[in-house]
């Protein structure tokens, strides 16, 4: 089964995983063009790489180690489970910690892992009992090279090389995943903020490889992390903007700025990236309202020049207008009756206003003012509240 993949694909026929796909849907996220404008509300601070006898303790570091132990403890003065995990580099020691309710969480993460295997570390350094302690980092595993050279063996599709989220191919591949700025999206109880990050990535690498052809739907729920290059990017996802636009207002490109979202580099990128798309947004917005106008321009109107009723209601009122309502009630009365427009060069064109003022300022009396001349002319008024 084959499908072409477009910013309106829905992503249940990309992800395999009908978890995620379910999970992503509960978060408003439904098609590929759903996913890239998901964007992460901050990024992360570069992590430091350091080696484990250099760490101190409020560093944010990234580090490799080696597992000695794996512990799971349920905690006798409170409700849940510890996960201990000693590490060490060299001769430096640490432990990594993680705290959980749920005791299927904790054997989740070490189930991940297991005792002699190198692992990439990146978090926030504490101190514990006089020991270096890392609460919740993450975790990135290091694949043996046995298993790679099965892998390259026998994997042939060039879009998913593994669909393992913590694990990589060596300690460089993870110190360099972990110290780049990681995105943080708003997530739920149903898929984290890893897990959309991976997706968005993935969908990313399928739009490179895809390339406006056919491409199989049975991918699994996460590509591969690497990102394709801006210049294949923006076939599959032109600019909006024009391009004098984005000169002039030193914009980046759409796929420049997606990409840039989804993987920074740094927090530069991801802030001109974020305004880019905002710009745009803000841009075809202002487009719409224009192309309305315009529309609502090409509308016959009818002049309201009758402003007896109008008056009468204005005098029968038990208090007096303000300055404020009267002078706003003229301009509107002169819209209505044609005397602001040269009808003689062009058409008599719909009244278009926006009536701003604080709450118990008097706008509702303008309106009926508005509405009243117009029924006092032999048309009618509706006022929606």
């Amino acid at each position: 089964m084959a499908a072409r993949i477009t910013l309106n694909t829905a992503i249940s026929s990309i992800v395999s995983n009908k978890r995620r796909a379910s999970a992503l849907k509960s978060l408003g996220v439904i098609t590929v063009k759903d996913a890239l404008t998901y964007y992460p509300f901050r990024v992360t601070n570069p992590l430091k790489r350091a080696h484990l006898s250099q760490i101190l303790p409020g560093q944010e570091v990234a580090f490799s180690a080696t597992i000695q132990s794996i512990n799971i403890v349920q905690m006798a003065a409170r409700r849940g489970y510890r996960l201990e995990v000693n590490v060490a580099q060299d001769a430096a020691q640490a432990q990594i910690v993680y705290f959980s309710k749920n005791r299927q969480y904790v054997q989740w993460v070490s189930g991940r892992i297991a005792v002699g295997q190198t692992v990439v570390v990146g978090g926030t350094s504490g101190e514990f009992n006089g020991r270096l302690q890392f609460t919740h980092p993450q975790i990135l595993t290091v694949r043996a090279k046995s298993a790679e050279s099965d892998d390259s063996a026998y994997n042939t599709d060039v879009r998913v090389q593994n669909s393992d989220d913590f694990s990589v191919q060596s300690v460089e591949d993870g110190i360099e995943k972990l110290c780049a700025p990681q995105p943080i999206y708003h997530a739920n109880s149903r898929i984290s903020s890893e897990h959309i990050h991976e997706t968005i990535l993935g969908l990313l690498r399928l739009f490179k490889t895809c390339d406006s052809s056919d491409f199989n739907v049975d991918t699994t729920g996460v590509a591969d992390t690497n990102v394709p290059d801006t210049n294949v990017l923006s076939d599959v996802l032109p600019d909006v903007l024009p391009q004098f636009v984005t000169n002039s207002r030193n914009l980046m490109h759409r796929a420049a700025a997606f990409e840039s979202i989804h993987n920074p580099q740094n927090k530069n990128d991801f802030e001109n990236a974020i305004h880019t798309m905002r710009y745009e947004e803000a841009f075809i917005s202002q487009i719409a309202v224009l192309q309305s106008r315009k529309k609502s321009g090409e509308n016959k109107a009818y002049t309201c020049e009758n402003s007896e009723l109008r008056k009468h209601f204005e005098e029968s009122l038990p208090f007096e207008l303000t300055e404020g309502q009267k002078n706003v009630i003229s301009e509107i009365t002169a819209d209505m009756q044609g005397e602001s427009q040269a009808t003689e060069e062009s058409p008599l064109k719909p009244m278009r206003r926006l009536l701003q003022g604080e709450v118990g300022s008097g706008k509702t009396i303008v309106a009926m003012s508005a509405m009243l001349q117009a029924v006092g002319s032999g048309h009618q008024a509706v006022l929606i509240a």
